[in-house]
């Protein structure tokens, strides 16, 4: 960060002295300046939300920093400053946005060697079967893979990502239904499963060998039998009992190895953890029509999203890793509510009632994310999930007072936090923010709150500017009540958020 400061003042000490007298030497010109740089820094923090990275993050909360003392600096006319401090702020932007394409094209690379090895696998099956679904479904798939790479090259990355993602539901799908019209790929999809299973039953068989518990015994020996009557419905011609019975079987094999280790001494988060697997499939199951049959992508590639995440899941705890397994589990599940959230609002519903089933959901999932907070969960993830109550419950107020628009901009608060609270607690709370740049923000905050209630008592008596500049001084209150117990993550995001608050009930405030 010192690096970055340097560089900083560099740029405002090369704008002071080179720059000419006469540039910029009206409001006009810095407002402009002001709107471009604006729409940057909004583009940016979307872009953040798919590259997720903590550095460019950091750089991008300096330029909206640099950006409120241009506007300071604008307002006593101090132009010329004014123009170099937003220089600056561009400058940080560029570089953040560096950072983040590297991130986001890490990810896309990744992403883009799935999806070719599974167009490899899918165009082999496909031409084996030629079945002409699969084939609708893997020309989709490439048309989409096609948009995505058209949409990266224009540095629509949140679109790209979509796209991608689309891309490896649709050709997933394709080698499903190939597979399913084709016995080579039936048995390479139990060959998978038994190669699995056997390297679970090693591990298993090593465990319940030591343990002195029956019950691990009697477990692993009703694995062995489920494993045994897979194989023989799969010699009868039942595919589908086969892999369902050998899933079970693994399941079967979890359970003892959790058993057999308990009895041992050794730690383990969930001697259930299978049957929190089995439940989850089951939920995936009810909700798979509901979300094939929605017309919009979002809801299948959050679908596809959590299916990925409990295959890792599965994978976490065969290892015998039950905490993180524990943790893909509930991120899973908290997609496949998100994919049915959005898959049943069909747009046919109109607005009120839209609020408060949106009102409702959000509901749902910050109280479904509050009951699975541990007592070593990071503490920033509370703050936030708190936050994000108390803004679903002003939403739920405003929509009965039938304030429509203050219940979709509280909505949208409540949503913000409750996605940086799952954030925080997949990631384990850790951060590069710094106490002092939370510390400035927050300074520049009150000054910013200062400045807008003069002009909203001037100029306006609209009941929505002042209930907007209302929830930024509570949020204000959240963000330094958390930097004093050291809280930094979520004063950060109250901060930020308060900030958006601010400038949005200034929209229809004339200027000083």
């Amino acid at each position: 960060m010192i690096k970055i400061l340097k560089q900083i003042l560099l740029v405002l000490f090369i704008a002071n002295v080179f720059l000419p007298n006469g540039f910029a030497q009206d409001r006009t010109d810095v407002e402009k300046l002001l709107q471009e740089l604006d729409f940057r820094i909004e583009r940016l923090i979307n872009f953040l939300t798919v590259s997720g990275n903590d550095r460019a993050l950091e750089m991008v909360l300096k330029a909206q920093q640099l950006r409120e003392e241009a506007v300071a600096d604008a307002k006593d006319k101090r132009f010329t400053l004014a123009v170099a401090k937003i220089r600056a702020a561009v400058s940080l932007l560029d570089r953040a946005e560096e950072i983040a394409i590297k991130t986001f094209a890490g990810t896309v690379g990744r992403l883009r060697n799935r999806i070719s090895e599974r167009f490899t696998q899918a165009e082999q099956l496909v031409s084996n079967t030629r079945q002409r679904e699969a084939q609708r479904l893997l020309e989709q798939a490439k048309n989409n893979y096609n948009s995505a790479e058209r949409a990266f090259g224009a540095k629509r990355y949140e679109r790209s990502f979509e796209h991608y993602n689309l891309a490896l539901t649709l050709v997933n799908k394709a080698i499903t239904l190939a597979k399913s019209f084709s016995n080579t790929g039936d048995a390479d999809v139990l060959a998978e499963e038994k190669r699995k299973f056997e390297n679970l039953k090693e591990r298993a068989a090593n465990l319940v060998e030591r343990s002195q518990s029956h019950l691990a015994r009697q477990t692993y020996q009703n694995a062995l039998t489920t494993a045994h009557n897979a194989l023989t419905a799969y010699s009868n011609g039942r595919k589908s009992l086969a892999k369902k019975l050998l899933d079970q079987a693994s399941l079967l094999l979890l359970r003892a190895i959790n058993l057999a280790s308990t009895d041992r001494g050794v730690a383990v988060s969930d001697v259930g953890i299978e049957d929190k697997f089995v439940r989850l499939r089951d939920f995936i199951e009810q909700s798979r029509d509901l979300i094939e049959q929605s017309d919009k992508p979002r809801p299948k590639i959050l679908f596809n999203r959590a299916n990925n995440i409990l295959n890792q899941a599965q994978t976490l705890a065969r290892a015998g890793k039950n905490p993180e397994a524990l943790g893909k589990l509930k991120l899973a599940e908290n997609l496949v509510r998100r994919a049915i959230r959005i898959a049943q609002d069909n747009g046919r519903r109109n607005f009120s009632s839209n609020i408060f089933q949106q009102i409702e959901n959000t509901k749902n999932e910050i109280s479904w994310a509050k009951a699975n907070i541990q007592t070593d969960s990071p503490a920033d993830a509370k703050i936030l999930l708190n936050v994000a109550e108390a803004a679903i419950n002003r939403a739920q107020r405003a929509a009965n007072a039938k304030t429509n628009r203050l219940a979709l901009e509280s909505t949208l608060v409540a949503q913000r936090f409750l996605t940086r609270a799952e954030k925080v607690l997949n990631e384990g709370g850790s951060s590069n923010i710094e106490q002092k740049n939370v510390e400035q923000q927050l300074g520049q905050l009150d000054a910013a709150i200062v400045e807008t209630e003069n002009r909203i008592a001037n100029f306006t008596n609209e009941t929505w500017n002042r209930q907007l500049l209302r929830s930024a001084r509570d949020l204000r209150n959240v963000a330094a009540e958390s930097v004093g117990k050291g809280n930094f993550i979520a004063a950060n995001e109250a901060v930020q958020i308060a900030f958006d608050l601010i400038r949005k009930s200034l929209r229809n405030v004339p200027k000083n």
